[in-house]
């Protein structure tokens, strides 16, 4: 129980159709800011039109429901605890990647019309990791086009070789122009001599 009337804890609310709805009831919906539709394949559906739904008018109201347990009507057949996207009908079906997951099957469709119990959970997005966004741009071979080093001597700024895979480097010493002969330690440096950096002590004076 919540103290104030801000919250409102009924899994149901009532919104206007936005286009004529005939067959309604179990189907999913979206919201815009003209009003409801039925929803299409993988959309955001906002929840589920309620059993008793009759045909809906332009502009006329209807119940949806928007969380808990509900039925919906499947367009294909449904594993139990399958993850449920909208098809292009509204109807039910098991998300693939990219689908908005409205819903979790509590039980088995077998045909397409089958009306089953879901939990509707609101997961986000299928594939990449479920709900969540999509990393696989940032999974690329990374190459090198604007790493930088300086040249010994006078501190000019060269570019490092453009092309270089450095994806597989997982240390210091897997660069060609680094010397790793020694190994890491407490106030360890690289010094930049003769064409490669060379490990050297940290000569900086600690003194304040």
């Amino acid at each position: 129980m919540y103290f104030g009337a801000s919250v409102n804890e009924s899994p149901v609310i009532a919104l206007p159709a936005n286009a004529a709805i005939e067959g309604g009831a179990m189907l999913a919906v979206t919201l815009s800011e003209t009003g409801l539709a039925i929803a299409k394949k993988g959309e955001a559906a906002i929840g589920i039109l309620i059993a008793e739904t009759d045909d809906i008018g332009v502009g006329e109201t209807a119940t949806i429901q928007v969380k808990d347990i509900g039925l919906w009507k499947a367009g294909a057949a449904i594993n139990a605890g399958a993850l449920l996207a909208s098809d292009a009908n509204g109807k039910a079906v098991t998300a693939e990647d990219g689908d908005f997951i409205l819903a979790q099957a509590l039980e088995a469709a077998t045909e397409d019309g089958h009306i089953i119990k879901v939990q509707i959970i609101k997961a986000g997005k299928s594939g990449s990791g479920g709900a969540g966004p999509d990393m696989s741009q940032y999974q690329k071979k990374i190459t090198v086009t604007g790493i930088l080093k300086c040249d010994d001597g006078d501190g000019t700024i060269t570019a490092a070789t453009e092309g270089t895979d450095y994806s597989k480097v997982k240390k210091l010493a897997d660069l060609e122009d680094v010397e790793g002969t020694d190994a890491p330690g407490e106030g360890k440096v690289l010094k930049y001599q003769t064409d490669k950096w060379k490990p050297g002590d940290d000569q900086t004076s600690e003194a304040v």
